[in-house]
């Protein structure tokens, strides 16, 4: 949260100058992430593609970028993806993993106007 003070000056030639000060108190937002899938067909191409939405209270895509990290069973697999003004496209190299249903976390960093968010769902892999 951020604090701001405002002050109102009236002034008129016929009255005295008035004046007040009051505080403002900007608090961040806390997102919220939605992935479109969590299910792959894990075929000869080997990477998975998570499109990402990062929005705000009223359903809003977030505004500015975002730092996004991807981890699957803990395991961080991307942490240089960036969600602008709230959408990411992040592909991950699974050629690793073996077909079966995996932990997926996604965190987002907090910035000058967000809260850092974070969202755990199943992530199933098919071969």
């Amino acid at each position: 949260a951020k604090d701001y003070t405002i002050t109102a000056v009236a002034c008129d030639k016929k009255y005295n100058t008035q004046s007040a000060n009051a505080t403002l108190t900007v608090n961040k937002a806390t997102p919220k992430i939605d992935v479109e899938s969590t299910v792959y067909n894990k075929t000869e191409n080997t990477n998975m593609t998570l499109n990402i939405k990062i929005t705000d209270d009223n359903d809003n895509n977030v505004v500015g970028n975002t730092n996004i990290a991807v981890k699957l069973n803990g395991k961080t697999v991307s942490n240089s993806a960036v969600a602008e003004n709230g959408v990411a496209v992040v592909v991950i190299d699974i050629s690793g993993n073996n077909a079966g249903v995996y932990d997926l976390s996604i965190v987002t960093g907090a910035n000058k106007l967000y809260n850092s968010a974070s969202m755990t769902d199943v992530l199933l892999i098919q071969e």
